[in-house]
Parts: structure tokens; C-alpha cells; sequence
């Protein structure tokens, strides 16, 4: 399983921004990040694409041009055509930050979300954990 972090406001300024959109193969994958009104939201769609495409070839060996991506239209989970059940892999975003799982083990699925605590400063630590109760209640016996 692999687990990445990336920080756009540190890593995607705009000289950056430019050069790395380029490196997307078509013309409306381009536009589709390019249509979105505030460049905070281009930045992180632009990382997720690359986060995506990153780790394709750097952990599992393929090459750039043998990657499509869909979003599955059941909830809008990206999925990489071609290859059954083999990978699976997930992406979130927020502020900053996407972050983005994979696995390569066959029927495995995975799934993220990153959320901010700012507003939970206030909220004790036991507060914060039996609102998850129910998701790990799912994630560790498959209801």
C-alpha cells in the first residue's frame, strides 16, 4: 500500500504550475483544471492528476502513456482503466493538501479523506475519535 502527502502551496507555485500542466497528455485534461474559478482549486487538481500518474509509474512501473483515468459515476471515484480489479487507489484534498492511496493487491479497495481541525480545536481528543467509531466499525469488519 502506498500513502502520499503533497503540499501545493509549497510545491505548485504558478512558474511551477505552468510548466507541470503541460506534462498532462491531452488538451481537455488540460482545460478540465484550467475551467476551475480560483487557482487554489487548479492547483489541487492539477496535483491530484500528477500524484495519480506518480505513483503508476514510479511504484508500480508503467509508462505515461499506457495511464487512463476515469471517474467511476457512482460517488466519483477516480479508477485506472485496463486493469480489472488489479489497482485501486483513491485521492482527497483539502487547503493545501492531496493526498492519495494506492494498493496493487487484487479485489483490495481503498479509500481517503483528509479533513481539517482548525474549527475542532475546541473538541477533545475522545470527541474526535468516536465521530470515526462508525467508519471503523466498517473499515475493520466490512459491514
Amino acid at each position: 500500500m502506498i500513502l502520499l502527502a503533497f503540499n501545493i502551496r509549497q510545491e505548485l507555485n504558478e512558474t511551477k504550475f505552468n510548466e507541470a500542466i503541460s506534462w498532462l497528455e491531452t488538451k481537455e485534461e488540460r482545460e478540465r483544471i484550467l475551467r476551475f474559478k480560483f487557482e487554489n482549486d487548479r492547483r489541487l487538481a492539477l496535483a491530484s492528476q500528477l500524484l495519480r500518474r506518480y505513483v503508476f509509474v514510479r511504484y508500480y512501473g508503467m509508462t505515461l502513456n499506457s495511464l487512463e483515468f476515469v471517474q467511476e459515476q457512482k460517488g466519483g471515484k477516480p479508477k485506472l482503466l485496463g486493469f480489472n480489479n488489479l489497482y485501486d487507489f483513491n485521492v482527497s484534498h483539502q487547503g493545501d493538501w492531496v493526498i492519495l492511496i494506492a494498493t496493487n493487491q487484487f479485489n483490495q479497495k481503498v479509500g481517503i479523506d483528509i479533513v481539517t481541525t482548525d474549527s475542532m480545536s475546541s473538541m477533545s481528543s475522545n470527541t474526535l475519535i468516536n465521530t470515526f467509531t462508525p467508519q471503523k466499525h466498517f473499515m475493520l469488519y466490512g459491514h
